[in-house]
């Protein structure tokens, strides 16, 4: 399944999303309406934790290739360290709030090597 952004292009939907629509879709008219109500609570409530590889980069796409009301600009920024058998990739992104202050969110993710 995909979505449209604002900044142009398609994005895949990864399928752990896809299965929270499906528990409560008969509250949301279309996939897309789901993803836009919850993005920012998730992002939130995800701040600073690790999460699956697929769903980090989904939010991450999607919501800088989403223009926000008030306009604004993205800043967005990534790094990665490797750890025992790991690599570690953080990503930080968002865009100004409505003050013009920044409004950023820290996810990542980690990869066995």
């Amino acid at each position: 399944m995909r979505i449209e952004t604002d900044r142009g292009g398609e994005l895949e939907v990864p399928q752990a999303i896809i299965r929270d629509w499906e528990k409560s879709k008969e509250h949301y008219g279309d996939i897309e309406e789901f993803i836009r109500d919850n993005v920012w609570d998730y992002l939130r409530s995800q701040e600073g934790k690790l999460m699956d590889k697929d769903i980090v980069i989904f939010l991450h796409d999607y919501e800088t290739g989403h223009i926000p009301p008030w306009g604004g600009h993205c800043a967005d920024n990534h790094f990665s360290f490797k750890g025992g058998k790991s690599k570690y990739t953080v990503l930080a992104f968002g865009w100004n709030d409505e003050n013009g202050e920044p409004d950023i969110h820290m996810i990542g993710y980690k990869v066995e090597l």
